[in-house]
């Protein structure tokens, strides 16, 4: 399983992130639950997801489709 190192403020946000390049994660500032970009699944229980959006990058300007 990929490493993922979070620093955290004295509030216990996060701060900034390092990441695997081989499989990028993100993780939530206020419960840090870490998240696999590519499928939006849970690194720590995959049966829990996060919907993914498709976003389009135009003229500088970003476009979600919800």
């Amino acid at each position: 399983m990929p490493q993922v190192c979070v620093e955290l403020d004295d509030q216990q946000r996060a701060l900034r992130q390092t990441f695997n390049e081989d499989e990028l994660h993100f993780v939530c500032p206020w419960h840090g639950w870490e998240f696999k970009i590519a499928t939006g699944e849970a690194v720590g229980d995959p049966k829990y997801k996060m919907k993914r959006y498709n976003v389009v990058e135009r003229g500088g300007e970003v476009y979600v489709e919800v």
